[in-house]
């Protein structure tokens, strides 16, 4: 029997923290966004008293948001302008994005060349220029400077063009028209996704921002040993606290790295896809969604009393020959959102054919639509992809993340480094728990869904994010769309390629494991299975873990599990459209007697903008 390796020390550091670099990053680009806004303000030699206020304001704001922000340093820019170098340090921290840089470029190389336009004027168009960048990765409510942007450049243009060489008053026009909406046509606004309107769904998100309250910090137990949840107690998998520093730094450097790459790097592409106008969403592409997505594995032939009440007219009419599936997420009629912002009870009901699938029917609170029913068949399909998103990444997905937690900690107080079991465990253990614990305990998590967070997309409060958790792992008896949580001991078993790829990988990989299973030394494995038996349901007791094939299915289900599934769901999960499956439904659900609505009244701009960041820095794959 093997005994617990040497347990951490007891006085553990609370690692909510883990996240922060994402804070410290945005508060860089707040300083030089600031800095920026003074130095257009001063481009006509004064600060009015209105550009002032509004400086003096987002800078307020900001210091609500951070204490430490430093507001000196901005009544000082209101002395006196910031120095070229300052200006050229911020510049440096906000450019990201190629294309504008060259935009400075241009308009500072072509004044210098032809004389007549003064540093300030230099200063005023490269920020216009730059608007695309600055503003975007500012993170601060104060993107109206935008606007005092715009206006301080028209006003200048309008007063100095006399003074200034018909070579410079070409790129002041270029600069002002790429503000100025009137001077593009509708198609040339939806391919460019225009600034203005991009720069007002920053400014909301940012508004979001910073009136939102505070979350209370949810901090769990420390223990060397798995801890329950102590808001959902037994309602969630146990939660490892004891996490290295080693493996904490090294996710800092790496995952929260990324994090910040992403948000100071993309937001503006982000908006841009926010903006663009979305691939039209018909009964085809929806078929298509549900048969080669991740949504595939919300696909059960098997129906409940009710389900058979909803859609009866359906049964009634189906041939022997006919195999119906359903996608059911009735469990959201229990969560709570925000003001404005709608979820329903749904159930998809499809047909299986030879290409895929054909969706039949979608009933919403109970009611069923048809795909005749115009503006209600829009809406329902739309709610039906919504609570599939939410249902994957606040439901299901959950399972390819904390509940082998507890394998790894047991796997290292219990199992030598040197046994091939432990080496195996370890292989794809990586990152795993600072990654996890940050999800649940970390107040910037996605899964807290703080609106002070400029990615937080879910429609209601954390608590309802986590009952998504809490339904998926505990299931709902009677309904075989919710089966609860038990560790995999065989491949998953729902229609379509996705599990038919998933089923592929677990049999190559059970192959092997059984190799190593049968070359270990099974009755030194006992405590370390009961151990997990108490702690993660279906896992193999000390008795069961002595036959080498359930140790094979054990490894396999771990492995597969943490590696192979979990990254085949984040690439086909990410690369959804948002427009396609939001989060945030703006428009109520089909009553059967709806009025027309287009896309961009179905959902926010500020929403999709929301997902679309959210999607980038955690739901694509990354090689690390």
């Amino acid at each position: 029997m093997l005994e617990p390796t040497q347990p951490a020390s007891p006085d553990l550091e609370d690692k909510s923290s883990l996240l922060d670099l994402v804070k410290e990053s945005a508060q860089q680009v707040a300083i030089s966004s600031v800095l920026l806004a003074a130095s257009v303000a001063w481009a006509d030699g004064v600060v009015q008293l209105n550009e002032k206020n509004k400086l003096i304001e987002m800078a307020k704001r900001e210091q609500e948001l951070d204490p430490n922000f430093p507001f000196d340093k901005v009544t000082t820019w209101l002395s006196k302008p910031p120095s070229e170098q300052e200006v050229d340090a911020a510049l440096a921290v906000l450019s990201q994005d190629s294309k504008s840089s060259e935009y400075i470029v241009r308009a500072q190389s072509i004044a210098e060349a032809h004389g007549s336009l003064g540093i300030n004027a230099i200063i005023g168009s490269g920020i216009i220029a730059f608007l695309p960048v600055w503003l975007v990765f500012s993170l601060v409510p104060g993107i109206i400077t935008g606007i005092t942007v715009a206006t301080s450049l028209k006003l200048y243009s309008s007063t100095n063009f006399k003074g200034i060489s018909s070579e410079e008053e070409t790129v002041l026009n270029w600069l002002s028209e790429s503000l100025n909406e009137e001077g593009y046509d509708l198609q040339s606004r939806i391919k460019n996704s225009n600034w203005k309107n991009k720069i007002e769904t920053l400014r909301t998100v940012m508004d979001e921002r910073s009136m939102a309250s505070r979350q209370e910090k949810w901090v769990p137990p420390k223990d060397t040993k798995p801890v329950q949840c102590p808001q959902y107690p037994e309602r969630m998998p146990p939660s490892v606290t004891d996490i290295a520093d080693s493996e904490y730094q090294e996710f800092r450097s790496k995952i929260v790295k990324r994090y910040m790459q992403a948000l100071i790097g993309e937001t503006w592409s982000s908006l841009e896809v926010a903006h663009n106008l979305p691939q039209s969403l018909d009964d085809e592409l929806l078929n298509d969604i549900y048969w080669n997505s991740p949504f595939s594995r919300f696909l059960t032939s098997e129906f409940t009393d009710n389900d058979l009440t909803i859609f009866q007219t359906f049964f009634e009419q189906k041939s022997s020959e006919d195999i119906l599936y359903k996608i059911d997420h009735s469990h959201l009629k229990d969560q709570k959102t925000y003001p404005g912002v709608y979820i329903a009870s749904v159930i998809g009901l499809f047909r299986l054919i030879d290409e895929g699938l054909q969706v039949v029917s979608i009933s919403i609170n109970d009611k069923s639509f048809t795909p005749n029913q115009g503006e209600s068949w829009e809406r329902a399909r739309l709610f039906l992809l919504q609570g599939s998103s939410l249902s994957l990444v606040g439901g299901v997905h959950a399972s390819l993340h904390f509940p082998t937690d507890s394998v790894i900690a047991i796997t290292r107080q219990y199992i030598p480094e040197n046994n091939p079991i432990a080496k195996i465990i370890e292989a794809h253990s990586y990152l795993q728990l600072p990654l996890n614990y940050g999800v649940r305990w970390s107040p910037r998590s996605y899964a807290h869904n703080s609106p002070r967070e400029i990615y937080t997309a879910f429609p209601g409060p954390r608590e309802d994010v986590f009952h998504g958790f809490m339904t998926y792992y505990e299931g709902i008896e009677g309904n075989s769309a919710y089966p609860n949580y038990q560790f995999p001991l065989s491949p998953p078993e729902f229609p379509g390629p996705y599990c038919k790829a998933l089923k592929q990988y677990y049999d190559v990989i059970l192959e092997f494991c059984r190799t190593v299973a049968n070359q270990s030394d099974l009755n030194n494995l006992v405590q370390w299975a009961d151990e997990l038996n108490a702690l993660v349901p279906g896992f193999p007791s000390g008795k069961e873990i002595t036959d080498s094939e359930i140790l094979a299915r054990v490894l396999t289900g771990y492995i597969h599990s943490v590696s192979v599934w979990h990254y085949l769901e984040h690439t086909l999960y990410s690369r959804l459209p948002v427009h396609h499956n939001p989060h945030r439904i703006r428009v109520e659900p089909p009553t059967g007697n709806d009025l027309k609505t287009e896309w961009w009244q179905r959902t926010r701009h500020t929403d999709l903008f929301r997902q679309e960041i959210a999607r980038r820095m955690f739901y694509e794959s990354h090689t690390v």
